[in-house]
């Protein structure tokens, strides 16, 4: 019976059709499904660094957080106006002066260094048996009606307080918040008192914010110079009662069951230590979402092409012998079986997994590459800067940028700061850099001009929202480090093309910003200043858009000249022929030829001498020069390309018989890339080099 239905699959034709086209539909299934395998390993290791580096961030915060709570308090603890209270008594005289002078001092310092934590800090001293808290003094039963507001308990914190520990420690008092106490001590007359820093829960969960995505997590703060104690806990899972010890002292990030664990050490000097628990499902929601589209996709692709398969099969025969057999006539085989499919499949399948790794590999590196030339002007041509978005996966037109200039000091001379002074203001770029990319939710590119001024390219929807945030900035700065600062702020942009004008946009408003204006956007109301406008930037501009013959890009920049120079400011006819010889010179450079001994250079000239506030003729005829050269340049250069195609013609069609001939060949013997040369080519004969060499 089985020889029959095989005789029958055989002599039946559509059976034998289907067959062959299922096994293309089966050869493609197998490529995708290698391709969706490497897609989720990607998403899943994307998600795990993510999740680590969002954790290590918070870790980080907090640390810098105590570490500035512990400056605060050693400075406090080792103050000369604690030491003058250790052997006072309420009776005498100076009680009262040395009392106020410990709270001006240690207010004073608060409001310098953390003004933040001004109702969660109080002093106990031990000789007094008095508490220091918000600028007054209390007795201990007194005091001890704020520790029951705050949920902790009164003898808990006086066992702390009499204690003979004299390093810093953190304890729990029966509450939910963590306190930090800095003992104040001499090496033999004992403890003096503590500094007490209350550090709520809330902060904590504030700084672990990122963790709000899932629903369910367990977070711990331990103290590992306690043996581990737990400080806090945010436990959804319940696992405070069943932390395995092994959890306690590995680092790192690793799988247990069904969780996710994360155990981070922090700053030594502090001895915390944080322990994250996932549940694995809450930690790749992504990855989840992801696997189920790809079985619904897959589930529909069999369907799909089981039905076109059979559709097909009836009407085209069997695909798969005339794959078979081309192969075969292009290496010259004699085989019938199908392993040159099954070789070829398999590089296939290789080499796409390959590519999935190294293009999400360089792609972040690519991107940030790209941003950073482009603040700093380094892209030469358009073409540069479009290959170089294309790398990168950035779209040159799909979203509106804004350049702003920061000035920090404005009242100090660049050219005679101090190195305290270039020390605050590497340490203040540093924290404007994070405070605005705390404020904006769009990605912040910046790059340094010079020690005093950073360049910013905000990605924005509205100009407005963002010179709120500036205006945010600049008052943060004034009152968290009395620091004043300017912001000049360019005209937004859809095309990154034109993004190096609203940078100098930017840099030409923040100059006018000088007068006090914190935040001031470039615009033709603006005062002008003495001299013209020409600085290096635009003119380097200038010069390489008239290489390139690129038209639009010259015109943009007569543009911006003509605003800055003839709308923002009014030149006289001294200023006016200052410019003009600058411009002169560049275009005798660009033409090969002195001024004089040119007939449109020379009229230029005359206009330029006859100014008389009219600057339109001037540019008019300036703006005509420029697209003549630009389009002498074009020609010459569609020249030079069109000689090089034809070269490249004749030297194929002498050596078409030697079977190394091919892109590679040609491009060394012309001296001329791969890549160019197949541009060229296609762009001058209508045809790729590959088909016109077959």
């Amino acid at each position: 019976m089985f020889e029959t239905i095989t005789k029958h699959v055989r002599e039946n034709s559509v059976v034998r059709f289907l067959l062959s086209h299922l096994i293309i539909l089966l050869a493609a299934l197998l490529i995708c499904a290698v391709g969706f395998r490497s897609a989720f390993v990607i998403v899943r290791n994307d998600v795990l660094d993510s999740t680590m580096f969002a954790m290590t961030q918070a870790v980080s915060s907090v640390d810098n957080g105590l570490t500035e709570l512990r400056t605060l308090g050693m400075q406090t603890a080792r103050s000369e106006s604690i030491y003058r209270l250790e052997n006072l008594c309420h009776t005498d005289d100076n009680y009262y002066q040395n009392i106020i002078r410990v709270i001006n001092e240690y207010y004073q310092r608060m409001l310098y260094c953390s003004p933040n934590w001004g109702n969660n800090t109080f002093i106990y001293l031990n000789g007094l048996d008095r508490v220091i808290y918000n600028r007054a003094v209390y007795a201990p039963d007194i005091f001890s009606g704020y520790l029951l507001e705050w949920g902790d308990d009164a003898a808990l914190w006086q066992a702390v307080c009499t204690d003979d520990n004299r390093a810093p420690f953190f304890c729990k008092l029966g509450g939910q918040d963590i306190y930090y106490g800095i003992p104040s001590s001499r090496l033999m007359s004992g403890k003096i008192g503590t500094v007490f820093f209350r550090i709520d829960s809330d902060w904590l969960e504030e700084k672990f914010s990122f963790l709000e995505q899932y629903n369910g997590y367990s977070l711990f703060v331990l103290d590992d110079d306690n043996g581990g104690t737990c400080l806090y806990a945010h436990d959804d899972l319940n696992l405070a009662d069943s932390l395995p010890a092994d959890w306690l002292t590995a680092q790192g990030t690793w799988n247990s069951g069904n969780d996710l664990v994360l155990h981070l050490a922090g700053s030594d000097a502090l001895g915390l230590s944080y322990l994250l628990v996932l549940p694995e499902q809450q930690a790749m929601q992504q990855l989840n979402a992801l696997l189920i589209q790809m079985v619904l996709l897959i589930f529909a692709a069999v369907v799909l092409g089981t039905a076109v398969s059979l559709y097909f099969s009836v009407r085209r025969g069997r695909p798969v012998n005339e794959i078979a057999r081309a192969l075969q006539a292009a290496d010259g085989a004699v085989n019938t079986d199908l392993n040159l499919i099954s070789s070829a499949v398999s590089q296939l399948v290789q080499d796409n997994t390959h590519l999935l790794q190294e293009q999400a590999a360089d792609r972040p590196a690519l991107q940030t590459a790209f941003y950073h030339n482009l603040l700093k002007s380094n892209f030469v041509s358009r073409p540069e800067m479009e290959y170089m978005a294309q790398r990168a996966g950035i779209e040159l037109t799909d979203k509106t940028y804004c350049a702003a200039v920061l000035r920090l000091f404005p009242g100090i001379d660049i050219d005679a700061i101090d190195g305290q002074t270039v020390e605050d203001a590497k340490v203040l770029q540093q924290a404007i850099s994070a405070y605005v990319d705390e404020l904006c939710v769009r990605p912040v590119h910046n790059y340094k001009r010079n020690t005093l001024e950073t360049l910013y390219m905000f990605e924005i929807q509205d100009q407005e929202k963002l010179l709120g945030v500036l205006h945010r900035v600049a008052a943060w700065l004034h009152e968290q480090y009395h620091v004043e600062a300017h912001w000049g702020v360019g005209t937004p942009c859809d095309d990154l093309m034109q993004f190096w004008k609203s940078a100098e946009e930017a840099a030409a408003a923040q100059h006018d910003a000088d007068g006090g204006t914190a935040v001031q956007v470039y615009g033709s109301q603006l005062g002008a200043r003495d001299g013209y406008y020409f600085p290096y930037v635009v003119e380097e501009r200038l010069t390489q858009s008239l290489s390139a013959g690129d038209a639009k890009a010259v015109e943009d920049v007569l543009s911006l000249l003509q605003t800055e120079n003839f709308v923002r400011r009014s030149l006289n006819r001294s200023r006016m022929r200052q410019l003009n010889r600058r411009i002169a010179e560049i275009l005798s450079a660009q033409t090969g030829v002195i001024v004089e001994e040119n007939a449109d250079l020379m009229a230029l000239n005359e206009l330029a001498f006859d100014y008389k506030g009219d600057c339109e003729p001037y540019f008019e005829r300036l703006n005509t020069l420029c697209q003549a050269l630009c389009s002498e340049v074009t020609q010459q250069k569609n020249a030079r390309r069109s000689e090089n195609v034809k070269a490249i013609e004749e030297y194929i069609r002498k050596n078409y018989h030697n079977p190394n001939l091919g892109l590679a060949m040609v491009s060394a013997e012309f001296n001329l890339s791969e890549g160019y040369l197949s541009a060229i080519f296609k762009k001058e004969t209508g045809t790729n080099f590959a088909e016109y060499l077959e």
